[in-house]
């Protein structure tokens, strides 16, 4: 669970332990809807914007939007300059996530995994376009937390918005 949360400050996991193991646990659950939705885990993309819309409802959801905010805020906090796109993107659909749950709480996991695609339907997500992998490297290859190379940059390429 630590290499999960190798972002997020270590105090922060401390103070909130249940809630820490909630938010890790949803991990698996948004990742395997988004497989459902997408057929893929993508990163910069359509799918990566569901995952973290979906990852923040049901994290508000299990734990409330104040904790859910400060852990998604601390995994994001430590993006190098680099990515500055990405952490953009991603901080707005973690936003997006974490406010769609408002009047949505009865829900099911299921009905908010439909409620989020809705969204990314609508046009209400954000997403990175064009990406190139063949130009621009992952930055974490092999999502273990370290930077693969200095020029990486997870597909962002100079004209992409």
């Amino acid at each position: 669970m630590i290499k999960f949360f190798r972002k997020i400050r270590l105090d922060l996991i401390k103070q909130y332990p249940f809630e820490a193991y909630n938010i890790f646990k949803n991990r698996e659950i948004a990742e395997n809807a988004t497989y459902q939705k997408f057929n893929r885990n993508g990163r910069n993309d359509k799918s990566d914007a569901f995952r973290h819309a979906y990852y923040n409802i049901i994290n508000t959801k299990a734990v409330g939007i104040g904790i859910a905010k400060l852990f998604s805020d601390a995994h994001e906090s430590e993006t190098p300059s680099v990515l500055i796109k990405e952490k953009e993107m991603e901080l707005f659909n973690n936003n997006v996530g974490q406010q769609s749950l408002l009047g949505n709480s009865n829900l099911s996991l299921t009905q908010l995994a439909d409620l989020i695609y809705q969204k990314i339907l609508n046009g209400n997500l954000r997403y990175l376009n064009p990406i190139n992998f063949t130009l621009s490297a992952p930055y974490d290859a092999n999502r273990d937390g370290i930077q693969d190379c200095s020029t990486c940059a997870n597909g962002i390429i100079s004209t992409t918005q």
